[in-house]
């Protein structure tokens, strides 16, 4: 894997970290809309994004407060309990969930388009999806992207080829 280049600035950093985070939300929608659950991600809403990018860096962040912006503008709408958060929060308990409930589709994914393509090797695909199901530490952003990859793969395949015509009175 290629070494990233250090952020020249703030800026530049928060837009890589958005860039890497908004490419796994993505993944999580699709996985999501797989098993029925309808899922949103407001906070990479381009109005949102606009509105943090804004502030100037040492406005965005604090040793002292978990997301100032956010506190200082929602206020009192807030729970309190996310007004004192000190962290951000974490999901993989949810992930692990998941992925206990919806084992037998998960493991389907470890078969099709991306282990033949030879992109990906299936034994070691399930091996992780195995553990994540015992609770085990795994890297979630390798096993999201890669089920996203394959969501994408198969919905490319699935989707119906477009047909093209020209409508009377059309200008060519």
């Amino acid at each position: 894997m290629p070494e990233r280049p250090v952020p020249a600035d703030a800026d530049e950093a928060l837009i890589a970290l958005v860039n890497t985070v908004a490419r796994l939300a993505a993944s999580d929608i699709q996985l999501a809309d797989r098993v029925g659950v309808e899922q949103h991600n407001p906070y990479f809403d381009g109005a949102v994004l606009d509105a943090v990018v804004s502030f100037p860096a040492q406005e965005r962040f604090s040793t002292r407060r978990y997301k100032p912006v956010l506190m200082d503008a929602l206020g009192d709408l807030l729970p309190d309990s996310v007004r004192k958060r000190t962290t951000k929060g974490s999901f993989v308990r949810d992930y692990h969930r998941a992925v206990r409930i919806h084992l037998d589709s998960v493991l389907d994914m470890c078969e099709g388009p991306l282990s033949e393509a030879g992109l990906v090797d299936p034994a070691q695909l399930r091996s992780a999806v195995h553990a994540a199901a015992l609770g085990a530490r795994v890297p979630w952003a390798h096993l999201l992207t890669t089920l996203g990859a394959h969501l994408w793969w198969k919905a490319a395949e699935e989707a119906p080829v477009p047909r093209w015509s020209v409508t009377d009175g059309a200008v060519a």
